[in-house]
């Protein structure tokens, strides 16, 4: 599984210049300091200055732009600390990491493609860079797949050009990653650093989260018999392998392959299955569970954790969470249904269907009907009856639980946050709330007018009419904020309370509430 980071553009669309001399009132007892003057047709980007907590340490992130020279409408400079970067004639992508205050850009530069990642320029490039980031933003790595020019870089470490390097694998439990490169007439896999081979040819490894064990696939000459390298040992030949999996910790294991006459078999934790007509469908659990699904001439079976349930008539569509971790298979006898959760066997015989599970691995949820009814189950928890159109969402977050679920009722839309209801609305984007570590939410709706509004823990906030441009709740859930663009400008409301006009940016850290001001062009960072 290749693990992609979240990215998004960068927008102007909406963007009111911020350049008049707001007055600002700050709020009594608040520390000032000065950031930045800007200078004439100068503007800030407000929707990119943030502030973050790098190794115990402040730092702030802004950028701003200006009027171009030559043919470049535009210019751009990015401040990260005490780092400028610029002039810049385009951005094409941000991806800003605001727990750990990891971040990388992609950009022009008097017309070549450059990257910066924590707070170093890399580049120029060939062909637009890809990008994966580690899951803690500590590093990435930094691909330019231009032919003849092919170029890989580790963040930090090295910068080297490989010729046919693959994309790379990154295992989202940890900063582990493969991935193969030819260097002459062989294959190499690189393993965190490391390089497996050489070999004729060989695929990207599976990997542990720690990088401590292992699956590389590889063909040793021109007959094209494959192998295994399981943690170093060779097992094969075979005439095929068809998939691999290792557990984020390490202690299981999968392959799937072809013998010498094309029957599929495959090997669990040193235990060889077969021969199946099909291809097995592979689950695991964080706490070691594994699962497997396989076909034999009397019907479907399930292996989990070594016993074998079945035979079962059809099976049902699977579901597996990021990196196996969490899975649902389900199949049917008869009329009955039978079900397969996180390492449970369920026979209550209903038919759990559109399972999302969280990225942590640690959260699930799914629906079943009966009648005229959907049911929604969070964790386990049964909670409805709800109407057949209802949808639902869940927290991804590691330490912020939580579920949502709209449905409608007289062409109004209704909502239910962790088995409480509420409305009506005219309209909610159920995937705009946001949960404190230890309770509490934050959502925007549009009230029953189509008017947008802040809703916190339940409660629409008084905020004046505009645009809502940012909103947020404390690690907490005891405090909350919203950035508005309305009559008076950008302005921040923290607890219903203004910040002042020209305000924004706001965090909240330690107890202290944290914003930015601008203030007759000058850039402000305020703590109270």
């Amino acid at each position: 599984m290749i693990f992609t980071p979240k990215k998004k553009f960068i927008l102007f669309i909406f963007t009111v210049l911020i350049t008049l001399p707001f007055t600002v009132s700050s709020p009594q007892n608040a520390s000032k300091e000065k950031i930045l003057t800007l200078k004439n047709n100068q503007i800030l980007d407000y929707t990119e200055t943030r502030l973050s907590l790098v190794n115990g340490r402040e730092r702030i992130f802004y950028i701003y732009y200006q009027p171009g020279a030559g043919t470049t409408e535009q210019e751009y400079f990015v401040r990260s600390g005490d780092k400028t970067f610029g002039p810049i004639d385009f951005i094409k992508w941000i991806d800003y990491d605001s727990k750990s205050g990891g971040y990388y850009i992609t950009y022009l530069k008097q017309g070549k493609e450059y990257v910066i990642f924590n707070d170093k320029e890399y580049g120029p490039f060939v062909s637009e860079p890809s990008v994966v980031t580690f899951t803690d933003y500590s590093q990435g790595l930094i691909y330019d797949f231009a032919e003849g020019n092919e170029r890989v870089i580790l963040t930090g470490e090295y910068d080297e050009k490989l010729t046919a390097p693959s994309y790379p694998l990154l295992n989202p439990r940890g900063n582990a990653y493969s991935y193969t490169y030819r260097k002459g007439e062989k294959s190499y896999v690189r393993i965190c650093g490391k390089d497996a081979g050489p070999f004729h040819y060989a695929e990207y490894a599976s990997i542990s989260a720690d990088c401590g064990f292992t699956l590389i696939p590889f063909v040793k000459k021109d007959d094209l018999l494959w192998y295994i390298s399981v943690n170093g040992k060779e097992e094969g030949p075979y005439t095929g392998i068809l998939d691999r999996f290792v557990s984020a910790d390490g202690k299981s294991y999968f392959y799937s392959y072809n013998d010498a006459d094309y029957k599929i078999f495959f090997n669990l934790n040193g235990k060889t299955y077969g021969p199946y007509d099909e291809a097995p469908a592979l689950y695991f659990t964080p706490e070691g569970v594994n699962g497997v699904e396989i076909k034999e001439k009397d019907g479907y079976y399930f292996i989990m954790n070594g016993k074998k349930y079945g035979p079962y008539d059809e099976t049902r569509y699977g579901y597996s969470g990021l990196n196996n971790e969490m899975f649902y298979a389900g199949f049917k006898k008869g009329n009955e249904f039978i079900s397969f959760i996180n390492g449970k066997e369920i026979l209550d015989g209903k038919d759990y269907q559109n399972f999302i599970f969280s990225l942590d691995g640690e959260s699930y949820i799914c629906s079943y009907t009966e009648g005229n009814k959907k049911y929604v189950i969070y964790n386990g928890e049964i909670y409805g009856p709800f109407e057949m159109d209802a949808n639902y969402w869940l927290s991804h977050e590691s330490d912020a639980k939580g579920f949502i679920v709209t449905y409608y009722k007289d062409n109004m839309t209704y909502l239910n946050i962790n088995n409480t209801d509420y409305g009506p609305f005219g309209y909610v984007d159920l995937y705009r709330i946001k949960y404190g570590d230890n309770g509490g939410f934050i959502l925007t709706v549009d009230d029953a007018e189509y008017s947008p509004r802040i809703m916190y823990n339940g409660e629409i906030q008084p905020v004046p009419d505009g645009v809502i441009l940012d909103y947020g709740i404390s690690p907490d859930g005891k405090n909350w904020y919203a950035v508005i663009s309305g009559e008076r400008g950008i302005e921040a409301f923290v607890n219903g309370k203004s910040m002042g006009a020209g305000t924004f940016g706001v965090s909240f850290n330690d107890g202290k509430i944290i914003w930015f001001s601008l203030e007759n062009d000058t850039l402000y960072l305020n703590k109270k």
